[in-house]
């Protein structure tokens, strides 16, 4: 099954006071050119914009219904609903995203019935599932038996939303990608959810390379452009995680020997990977200062481009393995 994903760090994190309608369109531009299939926005983010780019979906979160009025302005892919929500919101006329809890919290109900119920009192069809909340450590086979679970009681697709950040959502969303039918994750640091950077980076680190969909520029691209739009973002959170794996690489031992594991050299593409985002650094900032918006401090890009260099060794371990989902 082939795996999208849905970003909602435009309604999970604090959007800068200073953020333009044009810094947002970019950021969302390049969350499409990552391989984000819909970005997940609030009342915060629209009421900055003027227009929704093209060329991604979009899911609106409500949170009230007076804000509602914004279907009336923009296009959406669905309204994003959880189970309380329900009697708040009727006739609606959008497709809905039905958030359910764990199936371990189902009450009186079954995912079915919540489904059913649901599309009766607002009076729209509820045309996919989101499973939300903190999910224990699980296998692939676990995430398959889950999968097979859920499809039995709802034929309709199921996101899979985990918001146990520091804990398992990285672990959760590894296993269910290729079975579920989306993955919600959040670009940039959160303490709830799974990072779009974790992601891609242990799929590039585990398997050398990301699933097809999704590109490794665009990742740079979405991660400078990140400290434009949300507050207390300064520092990407790709090169925190490149330390962390440089300093478990240097903790490898030889099980025999007892002396320090030599790993091979970093692969071209994680080499592309410095280069693009260096570059990208570069261009954005010569970009703000021509055309007259407040230029990107000399030493944020600096800090990104040593970041980059610094952190990112010229050593890994090569697991020589591909899964058949990243071919």
């Amino acid at each position: 099954m082939k795996t999208v994903l849905i970003d909602n760090s435009l309604c999970s994190l604090t959007i800068n006071d200073d953020a333009e309608a044009a810094d947002i369109n970019r950021y969302i531009c390049a969350l499409a050119q990552t391989g984000v299939r819909y970005v997940e926005i609030d009342f915060r983010a629209l009421m900055k914009l003027r227009r929704l780019p093209d060329g991604i979906g979009y899911i609106f979160r409500p949170v009230d219904p007076m804000f509602m009025k914004f279907t009336e302005v923009f296009r959406f892919d669905y309204v994003a609903l959880t189970v309380t929500d329900i009697m708040k919101y009727r006739k609606i006329g959008i497709p809905v995203m039905l958030s359910l809890p764990l199936p371990g919290s189902f009450i009186e109900r079954s995912p079915r019935e919540m489904v059913q119920c649901a599309g009766d009192v607002i009076g729209a069809p509820v045309t996919s599932v989101r499973i939300r909340g903190d999910y224990p450590l699980i296998t692939a086979g676990d995430a398959d038996r889950y999968i097979d679970f859920m499809k039995r009681r709802v034929a309709i697709p199921v996101d899979i939303c985990p918001t146990n950040s520091c804990r398992t959502a990285l672990n959760t969303a590894m296993n269910f990608w290729g079975r579920a039918d989306s993955v919600t994750v959040t670009m940039g640091s959160s303490e709830r959810y799974c990072s779009l950077e974790e992601l891609m980076i242990t799929f590039l680190t585990m398997y050398g390379g990301c699933p097809g969909d999704l590109n490794m520029s665009g990742l740079c691209r979405a991660a400078a452009l990140h400290m434009r739009v949300f507050k207390n973002s300064l520092v990407s959170g790709i090169p925190e995680l490149v330390k962390v794996f440089e300093d478990d690489f240097r903790l490898l031992l030889n099980a025999d020997t007892g002396e320090q594991v030599s790993v091979g050299n970093v692969p071209s593409v994680q080499r592309r990977f410095s280069q693009t985002f260096a570059d990208f650094l570069k261009r954005i900032k010569c970009d703000w200062e021509i055309n007259g918006d407040d230029p990107m401090p000399a030493e944020a890009a600096e800090s990104y481009t040593a970041a980059l260099y610094n952190q990112i060794d010229d050593k890994r371990r090569s697991y020589g393995r591909t899964p058949p989902f990243l071919n």
